[in-house]
């Protein structure tokens, strides 16, 4: 399903994780289309709005140990520096862009273990 060997080499560092983005980007529900993944350092990432608010979706993997990866994904809001600086508009549990995105992961059968932390 996430087949890591059909992701573009990654220019910058050879880490994989363009497919999980892909597969979020395929069912996502929010405000726009996800922007397409680009590579970065630590891996991949791309933008996501939900209800006004901007979102960007960071993904690795490792490598395969008995067959089997394990996946990164971050989620990081996106705010001004005013809001930064005063604590404000900051992304918790109860974030509806984060839980949008859980109830994606927990819906699949094929993803094993989900934790988070």
């Amino acid at each position: 399903m996430l087949d890591v060997t059909r992701e573009p080499g990654n220019p910058v560092n050879a880490i994989h994780g363009e497919s999980l983005l892909r597969w979020i980007g395929e069912r996502w529900k929010g405000d726009s289309p996800m922007s397409t993944p680009a590579p970065e350092d630590w891996g991949w990432y791309a933008d996501v709005s939900w209800a006004g608010e901007r979102y960007m979706l960071g993904a690795r993997c490792s490598d395969a140990q008995e067959g089997q990866r394990e996946w990164i994904l971050g989620v990081v809001k996106y705010r001004t520096v005013g809001e930064h600086l005063l604590g404000r508009n900051k992304m918790g549990a109860d974030d509806a862009c984060l839980g949008e995105i859980i109830r994606l992961l927990k819906g699949e059968p094929a993803f094993q273990e989900l934790t988070l932390l």
